[in-house]
């Protein structure tokens, strides 16, 4: 009797290739938009409020590479000092954010005050344009069905049909 070289995967094997497809995908952590001037987000060396402080992050404009989730805290990693520094930040003091492209046939895509295409009196509620070829940060966790919120350029909804997820590349 000949035995298959051919297996099937263990569930491990699958879990990881899922997650391996995942994490090809740009995802970032901010800092909370919503800090006080002054006030500062610590970056720690373990998931715990006790754990020894790596840094400290001020500027809400910094993205930090996501690496995963370890309960309420993202694990991330920084360049600090010329070297990569990896930590935990608590999901209370920061933001994941998802890269993507513009990608429209049009050219452009618009970006929205709200995820309708119409408000009430069949006006566009339309309050810029982004080109194709944009990249755009959205912030998951604000999206309205079809439609992303973006945080970067500029504030707004737009339509997924109008964006593509980008796939490789750097926090920046």
């Amino acid at each position: 009797m000949r035995h298959s070289v051919w297996r099937l995967p263990s569930i491990a094997a699958v879990v990881l290739a899922i997650f391996s497809l995942s994490a090809a995908a740009q995802t970032c952590v901010v800092p909370n938009p919503d800090m006080q001037s002054g006030d500062k987000v610590n970056l720690r060396a373990q998931p715990t409020t006790q754990s020894r402080i790596l840094a400290q992050l001020a500027d809400d404009e910094e993205k930090l590479d996501f690496l995963g989730k370890q309960g309420n805290w993202f694990h991330v990693r920084r360049l600090y000092g010329g070297r990569h520094v990896e930590g935990y930040i608590h999901k209370s003091q920061g933001h994941l954010l998802h890269s993507y492209i513009v990608s429209s046939r049009d050219g452009y895509a618009n970006v929205r005050t709200e995820r309708q295409d119409q408000d009430n009196a069949g006006t566009r509620i339309q309050t810029g344009q982004l080109r194709t070829g944009t990249r755009v940060w959205v912030l998951p966790e604000w999206n309205e069905g079809d439609w992303l919120y973006i945080a970067k350029p500029m504030d707004g909804f737009i339509h997924k049909s109008q964006l593509r997820r980008e796939t490789s590349g750097r926090c920046q």
